[in-house]
């Protein structure tokens, strides 16, 4: 499962989600425009983070790998095993 925080009008947000469905891949999409809490929680998770999407994979803390940006995505999917998919 991955966790994408990112924001409705993040172009690259949008294509890290692309990214992932057309892979099978879980996700769930944070929003952190959706109030000043979820920016604030963003923030925690990412003090050193000016930019959006900032990708996660693993949904429960002791097992979540920050990847970063879409292109940092790009580079994780394609270090995984040849059988689990390939980017074209």
């Amino acid at each position: 499962m991955f966790l994408i925080y990112g924001t409705k009008t993040c172009e690259y947000c949008e294509l890290a989600k692309k990214l992932l469905t057309v892979h099978d891949k879980e996700f769930t999409f944070i929003d952190v425009d959706a109030g000043p809490a979820v920016k604030a929680a963003f923030f925690q998770k990412f003090p050193n983070v000016n930019r959006v999407p900032q990708i996660v994979d693993g949904d429960r803390p002791r097992d979540m790998k920050h990847i970063g940006g879409y292109n940092e995505l790009v580079e994780y999917l394609k270090r995984l095993p040849s059988d689990h998919w390939s980017l074209r």
